[in-house]
């Protein structure tokens, strides 16, 4: 059996896929505009940071992945083939399609739009040229896989299922001239024969017209409409919303329909702060009285945080993560060599002064020398600085979930790590704002709240003993305001003082630094610059920093970071393409 792809090899085959489809964009014919800057990552395409929404159901990456649960022992080569098409599919949909024409036609409708969505990509694979025979074959190649696929998960056997699917061959079929799938032509006949009266006529006028997208479209409208009609009245007969809605999902595999613009990964906000360049870029805090570093563990009753515990725990068994070998994807990518212990009585190398002597007996004696050996080692201590700021409320179970899981891999893989979190005592600065109240508000007072920085695991604890205090970051009322700068210094000290060659800090975050009282005494971007400033040092005194993004692109602040889908299953290949940002560049 081939083996699996692994999350380099995956990384390097985005990279691959991300030239090729610019490129195919640019040159498969002499009136394409040559856009450029097109990025292929963890199943989606963007265009800069905005992920264009192509979700017909075949090109859904998704799907892919589910092939693990319906072969007990997946094909690599396989796999690889259907990742051909689907950088195929997608080229394809970026030359042929006019996308705002696309979103502007497109019903709103969550059936009508998923079949409009299909209806779309079947008409740019109309397109491909007999120069492009290697590009037909892996589009053909990918539909049927997904069609076994769709067949083998049961969800034909539920009327929508059968209907959603059955249009999907059919229409496959009238307009590439092609036959349905063999292995399910039996099952759909009866569905195929009852559609064949409502949507002949419009399937053959598409056929006609795939040329142009405009005409194409006004067909494929009026079989997405007959499509949803037909959906609603088998609603009302056997199936249950509940129902209905895996079917829609199991078709389309997260399918985003309600993007009707382009979803654009946000990019944290920036500026200059005047307050912060008067005082020559030296950061002002008004007092540090009410300041502390506490340990929530100590703070919430021990029942809660079993309870917590057990959520946690059942919510981990569903995500169904081989923690052990991410351990060990761990271990190799952050191994390095390292020189200790050596080699004695050698013939070459360093001196060695204990076996002078031996020379001084036996002046013939040669092996008077030593050299270090090399022996590879994890030599690496990580810390993750959660901001637990008001906004990441809606996350705090996600975030502790994910943590959770990595904290484990990396006690198994021998490397130290902390959880740790940053937050403001109180809410709008608080007793600090009354103590510069009753000072007569003097100007540009600096950082005016009080902090609470968190420590949730210290480097000292193994995963098992830290288990209780892990799950605290689902306290809900610890979350306040953010000053990101000063709780990155905090950490980042707290990484020195651990004996170790390579530190690495991971902040997690979902934008900029926040303290309504400090930006109002101030100005906006305050603590912005300040954090800047700090991340800078960092940098100068050996610290690595990964900007962790939830949602948000945190690019402006961090040099090596990464967006997050905080809403989406954790699976195996997204912990890999995180532990892969652990490499040195």
């Amino acid at each position: 059996m081939n083996e699996p792809i692994s999350a380099s090899e995956q990384q390097a085959r985005d990279s691959l896929a991300s030239a090729l489809i610019s490129s195919f964009a640019s040159d498969l014919n002499s009136t394409s505009k040559g856009q450029v800057g097109y990025k292929y990552q963890q199943g989606n395409l963007y265009k800069g940071t905005a992920r264009l929404p192509f979700y017909a159901p075949h090109t859904q990456q998704q799907w892919l992945s589910s092939i693990s649960e319906i072969f007990p022992e997946p094909d690599a080569e396989r796999l690889r083939l259907e990742y051909r098409g689907r950088i195929d599919a997608l080229a394809l949909r970026l030359q042929y399609s006019d996308l705002s024409l696309h979103l502007k036609l497109k019903p709103k409708a969550s059936i009508s739009g998923l079949v409009f969505e299909m209806l779309e990509q079947l008409r740019v694979e109309c397109l491909i040229s007999d120069a492009h025979k290697g590009m037909k074959s892996n589009i053909n190649h990918l539909f049927e896989q997904w069609s076994h696929c769709f067949h083998s998960s049961g969800l034909t056997e539920s009327s929508l299922g059968i209907l959603l699917y059955t249009l999907a061959q059919m229409s496959r079929a009238r307009l590439l001239g092609i036959a349905v799938s063999e292995e399910t032509e039996h099952l759909i006949e009866h569905t195929r024969f009852t559609l064949s009266g409502k949507v002949g006529k419009p399937l053959n006028a598409m056929r006609w017209s795939f040329s142009n997208q405009a005409d194409y479209a006004q067909h494929a409208l009026e079989i997405a409409h007959l499509i949803e009609a037909m959906a609603e009245d088998e609603s009302g007969n056997e199936e249950t919303d509940e129902q209905q809605q895996k079917v829609v999902k199991g078709f389309a595999i997260l399918l985003e329909l309600e993007a009707e613009t382009l979803e654009a990964i946000a990019k944290a906000e920036t500026g200059t702060s005047k307050v912060f360049e008067a005082a020559s870029y030296q950061y002002k805090v008004f007092t540090t009285e009410f300041d502390k570093s506490v340990y929530p563990e100590k703070l919430i009753r021990e029942e809660l945080l079993k309870e917590y515990r057990q959520q946690l725990d059942d919510k981990i068994l569903s995500q169904k993560i081989n923690v052990r070998s991410l351990a060990r994807y761990i271990t190799a990518k952050l191994n390095q060599t390292v020189l200790e212990g050596r080699q004695t009585e050698l013939e070459e190398g360093y001196i060695d002064a204990k076996r002078l002597n031996s020379m001084i007996c036996s002046p013939s004696e040669t092996s008077l020398f030593y050299q270090a050996c090399p022996i590879p080692k994890v030599d690496t201590a990580v810390s993750f600085l959660v901001d637990c700021s008001g906004s990441m409320k809606t996350h705090a179970k996600k975030i502790t979930l994910l943590l959770d899981i990595l904290s484990r891999a990396f006690d198994i893989a021998e490397v130290k790590t902390e959880v740790l979190g940053f937050t403001t005592g109180e809410w709008n600065g608080g007793q600090v704002l009354k103590q510069w109240r009753r000072q007569r508000s003097p100007e540009n007072p600096g950082r005016l709240n009080s902090i609470r920085h968190m420590i949730f695991k210290h480097s000292e604890q193994n995963w098992r003993k830290a288990r209780l205090g892990i799950v605290g970051l689902q306290k809900l009322d610890l979350y306040k305001e953010g000053i990101d700068g000063e709780a990155i210094e905090w950490a980042s000290q707290r990484l020195l003082n651990i004996d170790t060659t390579r530190k690495i800090l991971v902040v997690l975050s979902d934008g900029c630094p926040m303290d309504t009282a400090t930006n109002q005494a101030n100005d906006k971007f305050y603590l912005d610059n300040h954090l800047k400033a700090v991340i800078a040092q960092q940098y100068q005194v050996g610290i690595e920093m990964l900007g962790l993004g939830v949602g948000v692109d945190l690019s402006p602040y961090y040099e090596k970071n990464m967006a997050i889908d905080i809403q989406s299953k954790f699976d195996f290949m997204m912990l890999k393409q995180l532990v892969d940002r652990f490499s040195r560049d």
